[in-house]
């Protein structure tokens, strides 16, 4: 269950000439604060403190509990921060006021300009307004998306597969069982001392502790049979060393994913989205 702030009786104010207006008309509340001019004026219900607008300066903020969440500036500019507090509640007081729209999706928030396309939203961002509830952002953040560059996938492959055959031998003899995990393991794929003749090559005791960290951190972490496979507590489970999984396909997306990973900047290339659209990046987790 989740809850949001109830912004019944709150005046929308879309530019700085409406909230100096709204604010001055608003009657603070005495003993507030030590200083008359930081007094407390509730932006709804004169209950509801935690919801407040005020004056700082020449600029009229608009206050949700401890963050101040939109700024109106003589410029005729809506400056717009959420710092930590993404939440529904949020982005509703936002909304009631401001009339700027943020959803989240695909794990971050978005804003939506004066017509309908989406943009990142980012913490002190700035809008002007253009209509009833619609606002024109001030240099909108254009998403990017990342695909993979075969050509230069393909050649990184090529680099590792002596180290791919041995991690599938490793496999196949220890089972896996126990993670040993190498502080900056991805870095060895990076470092030109670990390479001879253009082929990957570590010594077989740092080789076996990455290749049993890209496996425990890139392909079995979160499976089904994830506990079966590193640790057997329950006695009704199979417990041969690879109940359940496929070995080599596992292995193969294991190293796959890790070398995306340790050279995303030569294997992924970025797109910038500009037609306004939301979208869930493929490979934001290698980013």
């Amino acid at each position: 269950m989740s809850f949001s702030l109830d912004t019944r009786n709150t005046k929308y104010l879309p530019d700085y000439a409406a909230a100096l207006r709204h604010h001055d008309d608003i009657k603070p509340i005495r003993g507030s604060t030590r200083f008359p001019e930081h007094y407390c004026r509730p932006i709804a219900e004169r209950h509801k403190k935690h919801f407040n607008i005020r004056k700082y300066g020449d600029a009229i903020i608009v206050r949700l509990y401890s963050t101040d969440i939109i700024a109106y500036t003589p410029d005729n500019r809506v400056i717009l921060n959420m710092s930590n507090q993404n939440t529904i509640s949020t982005r509703a007081a936002v909304y009631a006021v401001a009339g700027v729209s943020i959803t989240q999706q695909h794990s971050r928030p978005w804003v939506q300009d004066y017509d309908h396309k989406y943009y990142f939203y980012e913490d002190g961002m700035a809008l002007e307004t253009v209509g009833y509830r619609e606002n024109k952002i001030i240099d909108p953040i254009c998403p990017e998306t990342h695909t993979l560059n075969r050509k230069a996938f393909n050649d990184k492959l090529r680099q590792f597969k002596d180290y791919y055959n041995y991690m599938l031998g490793v496999a196949k003899v220890d089972g896996w069982r126990g993670q040993g995990l190498v502080a900056d393991s991805l870095h060895a794929m990076t470092n030109p001392d670990n390479y001879k003749d253009g082929l990957f090559t570590l010594e077989p005791g740092a080789a076996y502790a990455l290749s049993r960290h890209i496996m425990g951190n890139h392909v079995l972490a979160g499976r089904d049979n994830y506990w079966r496979f590193f640790q057997p507590l329950n006695p009704t489970y199979d417990t041969a060393p690879t109940a359940g999984l496929n070995l080599e396909h596992a292995i193969s997306t294991a190293l796959k994913r890790a070398l995306i990973t340790a050279f995303r900047d030569s294997q992924l290339i970025k797109t910038k989205i500009t037609d306004g659209r939301m979208f869930e990046d493929p490979y934001k987790w290698a980013l």
